[in-house]
C-alpha cells in the first residue's frame, strides 16, 4: 500500500488537508511581514542614532545643555535617567562619553544633555569649545538601568546628586510635573563648586508636596572633610 494511501486512512487528516486548502484560498499570507516585528523593536531600540545639535544654552559658567534633534527619522522613547552614548572623533581617536538625558520622556521631539567642564577634560573640552548649532553627532540609542518607572517605583523620592550628576534627576523630575504624576518627591542636589543654587540649570515647577534643595559644595583641602548646607528650599502650595 503506498504511503499516501496509507495517511488518507488516518481519522481527521482528510479534514487537515481541507482546511490548508481553504487556508492558501482566503486566509492571510504573512510572507510580506517577515521581519516586521524586527523592524519595530529596531526603531524603538536602535544600536546607532544621527543627531544634530539644535541649540547650546549655558547652564553655568562651567557647563552647557546641547538640545540634540533627530538629523533623520525620529527619536525613539526613553525612561527619565537613562543616557545616550555620544560619539566623537579627535584627533584620530573615536571615543565616546555616556550621558544622561536631561530632558523629559514626554518631549520626543529632542534629547538635551548638560556637559560641565572637567580639569584635562578630552571630550568635554571639545564640546564645550568648539561645537556649534548645525553640527552632528552619532550616538547609542537610549540605555541604562537607572530609571524612574512610576508604575513600581513608590511616591516618596529622594534623589542626591553632585555637579553634573543632577542631569537624570531633571529628567525624572520633570516627568512628574510633565505629567502631574501624584508623588511625594523630595530632591537634594549636593552641586559641585560653580553649580550652586544660583547657578543650576532651572528646575521645574515643583508639585504638590515636592521640595527641592540645592546645596553649593565646597571641595575640601586635603584632610579635611567636604562641607556643604542647603541654601533653599521650594514646597508645593
Amino acid at each position: 500500500m503506498a504511503l499516501k494511501d496509507v495517511m488518507h486512512d488516518i481519522e481527521g487528516y482528510d479534514a487537515v488537508l481541507t482546511e490548508i486548502e481553504v487556508a492558501r484560498r482566503y486566509g492571510t499570507d504573512y510572507t510580506a511581514q517577515q521581519g516586521k516585528l524586527k523592524r519595530i523593536i529596531d526603531s524603538l531600540h536602535p544600536k546607532a542614532l544621527s543627531l544634530k545639535v539644535s541649540e547650546i544654552s549655558e547652564a553655568t559658567p562651567s557647563a552647557k545643555v546641547f538640545r540634540l534633534v533627530a538629523a533623520g527619522g525620529y527619536l525613539p522613547p526613553f525612561q527619565a535617567g537613562q543616557y545616550i552614548n555620544l560619539c566623537v572623533e579627535l584627533g584620530g581617536v573615536r571615543t565616546s562619553r555616556p550621558y544622561s538625558i536631561a530632558s523629559p520622556p514626554s518631549q520626543s521631539a529632542y534629547y538635551e544633555i548638560a556637559v560641565r567642564a572637567v580639569p584635562d577634560g578630552f571630550v568635554s573640552d571639545y564640546l564645550l569649545k568648539n561645537v556649534a548649532v548645525g553640527d552632528e553627532f552619532v550616538s547609542s540609542g537610549p540605555a541604562g538601568n537607572f530609571y524612574y518607572n512610576p508604575l513600581f517605583h513608590g511616591d516618596d523620592l529622594v534623589f542626591l546628586a553632585g555637579g553634573s550628576g543632577i542631569t537624570p534627576f531633571m529628567s525624572m523630575i520633570r516627568e512628574t510635573t510633565d505629567r502631574g504624576l501624584p508623588v511625594a518627591s523630595t530632591s537634594s542636589t549636593a552641586a559641585a563648586r560653580r553649580m550652586t543654587s544660583s547657578t543650576t540649570p532651572s528646575w521645574p515647577s515643583a508639585p504638590h508636596g515636592t521640595r527641592i534643595s540645592p546645596i553649593p559644595w565646597s571641595y575640601p583641602s586635603p584632610g579635611r572633610a567636604a562641607r556643604g548646607r542647603p541654601v533653599s528650599s521650594m514646597r508645593g502650595s
